[in-house]
């Protein structure tokens, strides 16, 4: 007995609980344009929480120079109807087709997805940062409910961070520095540092320029109303970047 898992990236600490309960939960990866699927873990052989399966049989796949997941094959659809110059530039002369997402494939040949290639953010330096792995290991602190990364153009990444304020509070109490309402505990010092604390807990096997050097704490969630989430719940960046653009700008001086 098992689910199968698709259309977003399943948190690999979900996953891991309801395996804990005897209910494993396996991940695939398509889209509309591969009819629909490209790889798929499979249930009763070698299946890891933190990938999406190797390919299908008959499948090619390949990782371009830029990281971006290719793939041939008869399952590649002939192209979008009466749109030819939009088939041309999502499949290439070599009839690969382009995905939009970022990946690299294990040594035991499965494909280990990482980020949507729209998101990679290019630092000042060069330097490129996939910002959703990192927020997701971030969002595993219980004292982070949201977060999203910036960082292009900058000399560091950045965050916005809204705390998970109950815990914060308590966590605060904890430490002989009681703070009661969303507003003290965004004026509280100690806050800070044991937010900091945590980002660099969880950051330990990050590249130096991946880490999150600055950041600012919110005192709202990130919303449908505002415009910065999708139905999906997945974050609108240029949004958040519009409604905070002077804390952004504070970060990056």
């Amino acid at each position: 007995r098992f689910m199968v898992s698709g259309g977003a990236a399943l948190p690999f600490d979900v996953g891991r609980w309801f395996l804990g309960i005897g209910l494993p939960i396996i991940q695939g990866f398509g889209l509309t344009e591969t009819s629909p699927a490209i790889c798929l873990n499979d249930p009763d052989g070698d299946w890891r929480l933190d990938t999406v399966g190797p390919p299908l049989d008959g499948v090619e796949l390949m990782i371009a120079a830029d990281g971006e997941i290719l793939s041939r094959g008869p399952h590649i659809m002939a192209g979008y109807y009466e749109m030819p110059e939009e088939t041309a530039e999502a499949i290439d002369p070599e009839g690969w087709f382009h995905t939009g997402d970022i990946g690299e494939v294990t040594p035991e040949g499965h494909l280990r997805i990482t980020d949507r290639k729209k998101n990679i953010m290019v630092l000042a330096n060069g330097k490129n940062v996939a910002p959703v792995p990192i927020e997701d290991r971030l969002r595993s602190s219980p004292l982070i409910s949201q977060i999203m990364l910036i960082g292009d153009n900058q000399n560091v990444v950045t965050a916005l961070i809204v705390p998970a304020f109950d815990a914060l509070e308590r966590a605060l109490a904890e430490q002989g520095e009681p703070a009661t309402g969303r507003e003290a505990i965004l004026a509280s010092k100690t806050a800070e540092k044991l937010i900091r604390a945590e980002i660099q807990r969880l950051s330990g096997d990050l590249a130096p320029f991946e880490v999150v050097r600055k950041f600012r704490l919110l005192p709202q969630e990130f919303s449908l109303e505002r415009e910065e989430m999708t139905p999906t719940l997945k974050l609108r960046r240029r949004q958040i970047l519009e409604n905070y653009r002077e804390l952004v700008r504070e970060m990056a001086e």
